[in-house]
């Protein structure tokens, strides 16, 4: 199973974080801009966006996983059940 986790993360989910990243960034540069932050505050900020990115893309890709699992798996029929 984590032979399909990692593809899955390779090819499809890794693609997506790096293109957002380089969006990211530049909207990080923007309100640090717009707020007058110094070079230290700026990069604070893009060090917290980058770890809840990353903690919350981990939780989202975990459960967009669960559920494809669900949702593939074999179901009962109803005289299947007890």
């Amino acid at each position: 199973m984590y032979n399909t986790y990692d593809w899955l993360y390779l090819n499809y989910a890794e693609p997506l974080m790096n293109e957002f990243e380089k969006t990211e960034k530049r909207e990080i540069e923007l309100i640090a801009q717009s707020l007058g932050l110094s070079q230290r505050d700026s990069v604070q900020l893009s060090d917290r966006m980058s770890a809840l990115r990353y903690r919350w893309g981990a939780e989202v890709f975990a459960l967009g996983l669960q559920l494809g699992v669900r949702l593939t798996a074999p179901s009962l029929s109803v005289e299947d059940h007890p």
